[in-house]
């Protein structure tokens, strides 16, 4: 947790991403999270969901992504994949790198995400017909704040809270593993009713 001040690698073996928790480490005032730099380039699944924090519990989800990343000199660039047939237009995070050594970057995940997409993963309803339009609405976390970064299996978890524009409280909860897709999976286009799937996200 980087209130308890650890740091934590993300290392990729064998295609699984891998979380240890290693000794304590601080850079200034700024927690931070480690990546190995042989995991450059490689894909991983970006999900998010958030918790408004006025009156009743509003539980939401971001779209799924799937990301990679990239260096650009004292930032990590989180790059959105999810299109192989575009090429990304911008960063969907820019994450400073605080510190390194020869085979790890340290990472400010609180400074990085700064801001939420609003548009949903859909769970079966085809509100655009044939044509996918992703919406990239977002809104600005301000005051943020790291809560705990903690891990599950070959799942990051980094948890953090913030407040909107308009000064509403809100939690917002990251899970990033490795993307490790079937390569059995077809994608089919469901024509009538006689068969019916079910996905996770």
């Amino acid at each position: 947790m980087l209130g308890m001040r650890m740091r934590l690698p993300l290392v990729l073996t064998a295609g699984l991403l891998v979380v240890s928790v290693a000794s304590a480490s601080r850079i200034g005032a700024i927690q931070t999270a480690t990546f190995k730099k042989a995991e450059l380039g490689h894909r991983f699944l970006l999900q998010v969901s958030y918790e408004q924090k006025t009156g009743p519990q509003d539980f939401r989800t971001s779209r799924s992504r799937i990301v990679t990343f990239r260096r650009d000199h004292s930032v990590l660039e989180m790059l959105d994949v999810s299109d192989t047939r575009a090429v990304p237009k911008h960063p969907f995070a820019t994450i400073p790198i605080r510190d390194e050594d020869r085979d790890t970057l340290y990472l400010d995940l609180n400074e990085g995400f700064d801001r939420v997409h609003s548009e949903e993963d859909r769970t079966g309803e085809d509100y655009y017909g044939r044509i996918d339009k992703h919406d990239e609405t977002t809104f600005l976390l301000f005051e943020r704040k790291a809560v705990s970064v903690s891990y599950h299996n070959a799942m990051l978890v980094f948890d953090q809270e913030a407040r909107t524009d308009g000064r509403q409280r809100v939690a917002v909860h990251y899970y990033l593993s490795p993307y490790n897709p079937s390569p059995d999976f077809r994608p089919f286009e469901m024509k009538n009713l006689r068969r019916f799937g079910f996905y996770e996200t």
